[in-house]
């Protein structure tokens, strides 16, 4: 038996003997039972972070409990047409010097109603008149600037050392986990997108180990602190989905699917029962889209921004805001900050002045993904290896 394989039963018995394999059914870690699980592996040696250390573990709030504690709440309706076309880059209403930037580029503005700006530290849920989530900004999530810091060093490590997937773009974006291969050759896979060919399997294993880890904890993020509604509605897609998790192409699809660990310091913080994130996943940096919409099988997408900076001696709003478009709202960007958003309705991002800085993480749930995913389970069933997973429908994916 291996060392991994015995560490594994160790966490097993322990979880047994502590009462948590009961709380880790319903997702979630409570304090209590944890407590008694971590005293139980000192017991047999091992020693590890407490979940509720980083501000993770608990169920999520509603909505209703977060307005009790002091999120706003509004109520606001989409507009049947965006004021803005398609595959546009556009700017916010400060920084009209950008318009000339590249060709097709817009002002974000309404003639039919106010804009709303979501400020830098306001947090806002955005509900229709049936109480549905239409958008949702939360602030300092984590609240932890070390585990932040960590995670936005991962991202720029991914930036130099990873392909960019959105090569003709403003920024880049980075993806992982599971794919549906090229657009002409559809084929369902793990993401293999280090540049240096050289690397060794470890060195490959260690990169991907870092991301897998950085999705694990923004995923455990989002269970813990988007709001009750979203998340449900989100993990029954998931299940109704029947995707596999997140896994690495360095771990040879070896890789568990639950347990992660976090490089914080010269300490490795370990949490052996968290769950791993859905089959795919995005590093944002530094990037601007145009207007899109984009096709998932999700009624939500999250977004976890951890580093913003603006310009250095400039005043004012640089851009680099997500806008709704048809909602009519622009999300100023900060920080540590959980957005989620209904990315089939059209959005984008305002270009940003020379010196901004920005980077994230991001789940999208594409809908093309999950077809190809769907067309290689049938393929395999007919005992066919390695063939076009291309569903028979033209798949569209606007980012």
């Amino acid at each position: 038996m291996s060392l991994a394989d015995h560490l594994d039963n160790c966490f097993y018995r322990a979880a047994v003997a502590s009462g948590l394999i009961v709380d880790l059914e319903t997702g979630h870690i409570h304090p209590h039972i944890e407590k008694a699980f971590l005293q139980h592996l000192q017991t047999m040696g091992h020693n590890y972070t407490s979940v509720h250390d980083l501000n993770l573990g608990n169920p999520p709030k509603s909505i209703s409990d977060m307005e009790a504690g002091g999120v706003r709440i509004v109520q606001r309706s989409r507009t049947p047409t965006s004021p803005v076309p398609a595959h546009h880059y556009i700017v916010d209403a400060g920084n009209k010097d950008l318009l000339d930037y590249p060709p097709k580029t817009s002002i974000v503005q309404s003639t039919v109603r106010d804009w709303y700006t979501v400020e830098e530290k306001d947090s806002v849920i955005f509900v229709d008149d049936q109480g549905n989530i239409e958008l949702a900004i939360l602030r300092n999530v984590c609240s932890r600037e070390d585990v932040v810091k960590y995670v936005t060093e991962v991202i720029e490590e991914a930036a130099d050392s990873r392909r960019n997937v959105r090569p003709h773009h403003h920024g880049k974006v980075i993806q992982f986990g599971y794919n549906a291969g090229q657009w002409h050759y559809r084929l369902w896979g793990l993401v293999n997108n280090i540049k240096n060919a050289g690397l060794s399997s470890n060195e490959k294993a260690r990169l991907d180990s870092r991301m897998l880890n950085v999705f694990s904890i923004t995923w455990n993020i989002i269970l813990s602190k988007a709001p009750a509604e979203a998340v449900e509605a989100v993990m029954k897609a998931i299940t109704d989905a029947n995707l596999p998790p997140m896994a690495a192409a360095g771990f040879e699809g070896k890789s568990c699917t639950t347990g992660y660990s976090l490089e914080i310091g010269n300490t490795l913080v370990t949490f052996p029962f968290m769950e791993h994130p859905p089959c795919e996943g995005y590093f944002a940096i530094n990037y601007a889209a145009r207007t899109h919409r984009d096709m998932i099988y999700a009624p939500y997408a999250f977004s976890w921004q951890t580093h913003c900076r603006q310009p250095l001696e400039f005043v004012g709003n640089p851009g680099g805001n997500y806008t709704d478009l048809t909602l009519g709202v622009t999300v100023h960007s900060s920080n540590d900050s959980l957005m989620i958003f209904r990315p089939n309705f059209l959005h984008g991002t305002t270009l940003y002045r020379p010196g901004t800085e920005r980077a994230g993480v991001l789940f999208t749930f594409s809908r093309h993904i999950k077809e190809a995913y769907e067309v290689a389970l049938q393929k395999e069933a007919e005992g066919v290896v390695g063939e076009d997973c291309t569903a028979e429908e033209e798949i569209l994916f606007y980012n």
